[in-house]
């Protein structure tokens, strides 16, 4: 009887182990095997391929002194606008989500109207 409680504890245990690793780990990743490249049409009609696109955009520095127009011009109307430390800043959203609530966003900030920081962040 001890035996049998003692391997059900182990399955049990094992079993929430990896429920909790795949909860957590970043399942995201094989999604972002294509799409990883920066694409204009895409980044508009695509929330989910942002996701994979948020990483080239900041490594190539693209966004990087574009005014105020030409960002919106370049990946549209953000989905929050603010002042962040005396800069003016955009969230840009994405549909992929970090665990059930928090989605990812582009965070850009412009400094005497021109981006000067770009960032990957979580609402």
């Amino acid at each position: 009887m001890k035996t049998k409680i003692r391997i059900g504890i182990v399955i049990l245990s094992i079993i929430g182990f990896g429920l909790f690793s795949w909860l957590t780990s970043d399942w995201r990743e094989p999604f972002c095997l294509t799409n990883t490249k920066f694409e204009k049409n895409l980044w508009n009609s695509d929330l989910n391929s942002r996701f994979c696109m948020i990483n080239d955009i900041i490594e190539s520095k693209i966004l990087i002194n574009k005014s105020k127009a030409e960002l919106f011009e370049l990946i549209g109307q953000p989905f929050i606008k603010g002042e962040y430390f005396g800069e003016e800043a955009f969230q840009f959203k994405t549909g992929v989500k970090h665990g059930p609530y928090l989605h990812w966003y582009l965070y850009v900030s412009l400094k005497n109207g021109k981006v000067n920081y770009v960032q990957k962040s979580l609402d």
